[in-house]
């Protein structure tokens, strides 16, 4: 199995802002790996310490367990598709593939067909680049990748511009590519909105540092934080200040803003929670769409509650 490891990386911008601050990350090849930030910087900057075309002011990287922290990118095996990644427009999709240059032109056929049927792309091999649609495009730019034979391919923006019906066949194309080479599989994005069903692990970094990383359904079900509710909100959650008080029919989250509203909270929730709980603010959070029904808010669906001074999710 490959891995990536990232241990205490840190990094600042030109303008001398963290975009990584001790960050200390695992990047196994045995999932599809996201990384969700509203700092793209951090993003950009993240792909870049790890392909070797930026340095990094402190930390180690290592693939394999090999240091590569002071390696030139051409000796780390990854390869990288950045969203401003483009393609010759001129040119065909099979002589995009074969502008390729670094690879030893003898072997050129066999890599080549070999991404190709890899990708299912051999129907669209005579098409102009400049009529793709978005996901044929990244699957080109994904069989450019695999002919490199990486140890690692890091996405930015995977599913940029993809139409609502492609993006589960680039999860898809991704776990094939990843099996096929047992290689890190990296995507990146500052937008939530349909990256989740891409993940299978997921890590959040706001401000240059790691918040939260773990299996999708962990992150999702049990946020860290009122900071990585935010960051995954999507739809928009709302944050509402409020105590929690124990009735004989369960427990309620009691609104400091109107009191006549009480909500009935999952016994789970408090159940798991320090025993004062019920003596200190905590903060709601639930999914914008629910917040007008606020005194209907049924027990499923999106719900977090966090405490008031310290921001970390009472479940935790």
């Amino acid at each position: 199995m490959k891995c990536i490891n990232l241990k205490s990386v840190s990094k600042k911008s030109y303008e001398m802002t963290d975009v990584l601050n001790n960050a200390s990350i695992s990047f196994e090849s045995s999932a599809i790996h996201v990384v969700l930030s509203s700092n793209a910087e951090s993003l950009f900057c993240l792909l870049k310490v790890i392909s070797g075309l930026d340095t990094v002011m402190s930390g180690k990287i290592y693939i394999d367990e090999a240091d590569v922290t002071a390696k030139h990118a051409r000796d780390r095996g990854v390869a990288v598709i950045f969203k401003q990644s483009t393609l010759y427009p001129n040119m065909t999709v099979l002589e995009n593939i074969k502008s390729l240059m670094g690879v030893d032109r003898t072997i050129d056929t066999d890599r080549i067909n070999y991404a190709v049927k890899l990708l299912k792309i051999e129907d669209i091999l005579s098409e102009p680049a400049a009529e793709l649609s978005a996901y044929n495009r990244l699957m080109v730019l994904l069989a450019k990748a695999i002919i490199k034979q990486p140890k690692a391919i890091l996405i930015e923006e995977a599913l940029q511009d993809v139409l609502t019906e492609d993006k589960n066949s680039v999860k898809s194309a991704l776990k094939t590519v990843q099996k096929a080479l047992d290689c890190v599989i990296l995507c990146t994005t500052v937008k939530n909105d349909g990256i989740l069903d891409l993940a299978e692990k997921l890590t959040i970094i706001e401000d240059g540092v790691v918040l939260q990383s773990g299996e999708v359904r962990e992150v999702l079900s049990v946020p860290k934080n009122v900071h990585v509710a935010q960051i995954l909100g999507s739809p928009q959650f709302h944050f509402y200040d409020g105590s929690i008080k124990n009735t004989k029919d369960g427990a309620y989250f009691c609104y400091y803003s109107d009191s006549s509203i009480k909500l009935r909270v999952p016994d789970e929730l408090v159940e798991k929670a320090a025993p004062d709980i019920l003596k200190e603010d905590v903060v709601l959070c639930i999914e914008e769409s629910k917040a007008k029904k606020i005194a209907q808010y049924p027990q499923s669906g999106t719900l977090y509650l966090f405490n008031k001074s310290s921001g970390k999710n009472i479940a935790l």
